[in-house]
């Protein structure tokens, strides 16, 4: 995302000597460990990631293959689909997050998590540090505020994640009904007792008001994985049931936490592999698939993921890019001039 320097007309209020500045350019003004680490750590999710393909490829296909074939048209849409579904849902997350601290739009806070979807395959997360920047130029928003709403995603999320290790588990540990009318119950509660909770606290600060409705957006989005995970089982042939495809999303989700590895390259697919492989059979209802089912899985939906985020992402980021520069050339024109105080001289009239 670009990030031209707003321009210096000496009127500019000095900055918070606690916020950090993010540099231009999609830059980060890390040091230089940290960026080591970044750079180690995009290198290692590369390797991981060509391992799981090497150890998919060398694996019997066929009957993968030939489920794929004879998959629904509606199976292969889902695959390809639900990760726009994740797309908006977590720019909706940012969006409630966001909003006691400053007015971001939906479409532009839709177009900032779709160029931070793309960017953040990089090292160092220029995604992040490029939406910190806007944010600040376009926005009125503190760099700190931005990072109070990254800290309240992340809290949320964790919270989704624990309601959907209980929602996988209690799927078939409780002695009512069938498997999966349990998890659509259970789902459902949790999702309602979120629900009332934020209306509940409508006369509470902002902020916890705020993190309320992130939670239950991201326990939507948690749903939402846990979709794309049994669609893309199905896909290849090794169905599992919604508790077993909640619980690889959880560990997907949490491999996807792991820092300095953008967006869990190479770490993800290897923890669905292993997660699927390992799936007690009170969750998996049976034994759960292979470990190179499970790889494979992994890699088609992160091929899925790409084949969507990168439209996503360049569009987002032209569209912000124009943004960016109106935004500029209104500060531009705001600049005032002040006038000389030495008066010119005017030649006399003859």
């Amino acid at each position: 995302m670009p990030s031209p320097p707003p321009p210096d007309d000496g009127t500019t209020p000095m900055r918070d000597p606690r916020e950090p500045r993010p540099a231009p350019d999609g830059a980060t003004n890390a040091p230089p460990r940290t960026r080591w680490r970044s750079v180690i750590g995009f290198a290692i999710g590369v390797l991981l990631l060509g391992a799981a393909i090497r150890a998919v490829a060398t694996q019997d296909l066929s009957a993968a293959w030939t489920a794929a074939r004879h998959a629904s048209p509606a199976l292969a849409a889902a695959v390809l689909l639900l990760p726009l579904a994740n797309w908006l849902l977590m720019s909706a997350t940012f969006g409630v997050l966001m909003r006691p601290y400053g007015r971001v739009g939906r479409a532009e806070m839709s177009a900032l998590i779709g160029a931070s979807w793309l960017l953040n395959y990089l090292p160092l997360k220029p995604g992040v540090f490029g939406r910190l920047a806007y944010h600040k130029a376009v926005n009125g928003i503190g760099v700190g505020d931005s990072v109070r709403a990254i800290a309240g995603n992340v809290g949320a999320g964790f919270a989704a994640l624990g309601c959907g290790i209980a929602l996988s588990v209690g799927a078939h540990q409780l002695p009512m009904g069938p498997p999966g009318a349990r998890f659509a119950i259970g789902a459902t509660a949790i999702t309602a007792a979120g629900t009332a909770l934020a209306i509940g606290l409508r006369r509470a600060s902002p902020g916890w008001r705020a993190r309320a409705w992130a939670f239950v957006i991201r326990f939507v989005d948690l749903l939402a994985w846990a979709l794309r995970y049994w669609a893309v089982f199905r896909l290849v042939g090794a169905p599992i049931p919604m508790s077993a495809a909640l619980a690889v999303a959880v560990v997907s989700q949490a491999a996807s936490l792991v820092p300095f590895l953008g967006n869990g390259l190479g770490l993800t697919e290897w923890a669905v592999g292993l997660t699927a492989a390992a799936l007690p059979t009170a969750i998996a209802a049976g034994s759960g698939p292979e470990e190179h089912l499970g790889l494979l899985a992994a890699l088609v939906s992160r091929a899925a993921e790409v084949a969507v985020a990168i439209p996503v992402g360049t569009t987002s980021a032209a569209w912000l890019s124009r943004r960016w520069r109106a935004a500029s050339g209104r500060a531009a024109d705001s600049v005032q001039v002040p006038p000389s105080d030495v008066e010119t001289p005017r030649p006399e009239s003859q």
